[in-house]
């Protein structure tokens, strides 16, 4: 049995799962996310910019709108890995998001790192 919000946002869930990203969802709260290297990060960036385009195309079609400016991106990793990713700002539409050390999920926080020791 499907909500009548999953229904709505399974195109959603399909763009993201076309751009190789996977999507967490909740209510009107949507987490998109890739695994990548180190080294591979600013195709990741690419890879994450042009599915951002599509899902706005869709909301825009939907009447709706992506707000760039409760995009967050972060780089989850150990600090030797995170440290050596050079990409600090990624495109989201006609703006560019910074990257932060730690973003809010739902109420918990998650903090770039996880050696922490």
């Amino acid at each position: 049995m499907y909500t009548v919000s999953q229904v709505y946002t399974a195109d959603l869930s399909r763009i993201v799962t076309l751009h190789g990203l996977s999507m967490h969802q909740y209510a009107d709260y949507c987490q998109d996310y890739l695994s990548s290297t180190a080294n591979d990060a600013p195709t990741s960036v690419d890879q994450l910019a042009r599915c951002i385009e599509d899902l706005a195309a869709w909301l825009s079609a939907s009447r709706l709108c992506l707000n760039p400016t409760k995009t967050q991106v972060f780089w989850l990793g150990s600090k030797y890995q995170v440290d050596r990713i050079t990409v600090r700002h990624v495109p989201v539409l006609s703006s560019s998001v910074q990257v932060v050390d730690s973003a809010r999920d739902l109420v918990v926080v998650i903090d770039s790192h996880f050696d922490h020791g």
